[in-house]
């Protein structure tokens, strides 16, 4: 018995976004005995660009029911089912997601169309479901409603059944199926064993050598997806080849995987990963000109100092920070040093500066300009505490942020929270300091504004 599934929701995360539409239509293969649909109250906004794709708006979901309150009728809907859905990671993801939130375990085998189809039909222009409905004339209509993406994927799986290879069709039908190439030496076991939750895994040589590290927020999805493309002839391809063995570590935090994504390389400095994150140090500096105006320098540092200066990893970094900074707040390229310069300079012919290094911003305004804009790369307070998800449901991890910079992590009860009685700095977990690191925390903290933030009080 098979349970179709198709979700909408408020974004792309299943760890920081909510289903706001559900369907499931039961099948036994061949015809469609049952089916369930439901808005669902996602308790947080439906942004612009979701309820413009999907006609679905904050008030058709203000009185629908919390996700909590139909649980039972999805667990017993789908009990004995098979999950079907078309790229299955993003729905089961969320719907997986959703019981965690309400402290539940959810788990069905499932298999994803997208990946059936393209094993069973190679060489097709694209496998989104509207080019495959139109590929076997599968009338798809509601496109981006649940049900009407449900019954498209209903009709698809219909297909499917009939017209594909019996051999493909087994392997897929078999729980617990894994497509590993028979170049890959590491055992199913072994990649079946790999949690679908967020963290870190990395494989390793015969020799005990680490070849490669990746961040997910689905280790097990990721690597089955890497095994399921598997190219002998590519870069990752070879790595997988010689590769004997995994370790996984589940952090539950999306930051913090990479956090310890971005240590991990920089000590290990893995064969096969392409970004190294070398450090050469480069500082911020403000130097002023003879003229008055202020000039954006950056210089080579030897170490790190506690003094509030702006840290790059290197000349490239900050050149990619500062040039989109001057770009974005129309400061002037050429008032700079250390950075990539203009060689013929028309930003005030196009009317992209004030034009400052040809006199038409008095330094005053262009220096206080400067100054404000320079503060975005601080955080906005100097200490504090960024609380994100636990490695399981019950835990919180903690981000230690001292005098604008990374400190260190700790995990924690999640009902630690509820008292005043912690200290947030005692069994932190140290960690080796580089500037990617508040880089990537500012971005996280950009992306997901809702994160709970604690003031740390220091004395």
């Amino acid at each position: 018995m098979y349970a179709v599934l198709d979700v909408e929701t408020t974004g792309g995360s299943p760890n920081k976004e909510r289903i706001i539409e559900i369907a499931i239509i039961k099948t036994d293969g061949d015809k469609i005995l049952d089916r369930y649909e439901s808005l669902v109250n996602p308790e947080k906004n439906i942004p612009p660009f979701v309820s413009q794709l999907t006609g679905i708006s904050n008030e058709m979901v203000e009185q629908a029911p919390l996700f909590e309150a139909i649980a039972e009728k999805i667990e017993s809907f789908t009990k004995g089912c098979t999950i079907v859905a078309h790229n299955a990671h993003f729905d089961y993801g969320f719907l997986k997601n959703e019981f965690k939130y309400i402290g539940s375990y959810y788990d069905r085998y499932r298999i994803c169309t997208v990946k059936l189809t393209q094993r069973a039909y190679p060489g097709l222009v694209g496998y989104s479901l509207d080019k495959l409905a139109a590929h076997f004339n599968i009338d798809h209509k509601d496109k981006h409603r649940a049900l009407g993406d449900t019954v498209a994927t209903t009709k698809l799986f219909h297909i499917l059944l009939q017209q594909s290879n019996p051999e493909i069709l087994a392997q897929f039908m078999h729980k617990g199926y894994i497509h590993r190439p028979p170049e890959v030496a590491i055992e199913d076991k072994i990649i079946g064993d790999v949690p679908e939750a967020t963290g870190l895994l990395s494989f390793y040589s015969e020799a005990g050598e680490m070849l490669y590290v990746f961040r997910s927020y689905n280790l097990y999805t990721r690597i089955t997806d890497m095994l399921f493309y598997f190219n002998p002839d590519t870069h990752k391809g070879n790595m997988l080849k010689i590769a004997k063995s995994i370790k996984y570590t589940v952090t539950g935090s999306e930051i913090l995987s990479q956090i310890l994504e971005i240590t991990t390389i920089h000590e290990n400095k893995p064969s096969y990963n392409k970004k190294n994150y070398g450090l050469r140090l480069v500082e911020l500096k403000i130097v002023r000109d003879k003229n008055g105006y202020d000039i954006i320098c950056l210089e080579s540092s030897k170490k790190i100092m506690n003094n509030g200066i702006t840290y790059f990893s290197n000349y490239f970094e900050g050149n990619a920070i500062l040039g989109k900074l001057i770009k974005m707040h129309r400061l002037c390229p050429n008032l700079t040093k250390g950075i990539r310069k203009i060689s013929t300079c028309d930003y005030f012919e196009k009317d992209l500066c004030n034009g400052a290094c040809e006199g038409k911003e008095d330094a005053a305004n262009y220096n206080r300009r400067l100054a404000k804009v320079l503060k975005k790369l601080n955080y906005k307070i100097d200490n504090f505490v960024l609380v994100d998800d636990g490695p399981e449901f019950h835990l919180a991890t903690l981000l230690v942020i001292k005098n604008s910079r990374f400190f260190g992590y700790k995990v924690i009860e999640k009902k630690q929270l509820e008292t005043d009685d912690i200290d947030y700095t005692d069994g932190l977990t140290m960690l080796k300091y580089h500037p990617a690191i508040d880089q990537e925390i500012k971005k996280y903290m950009a992306k997901n504004k809702a994160l709970q933030i604690i003031a740390l009080n220091t004395h």
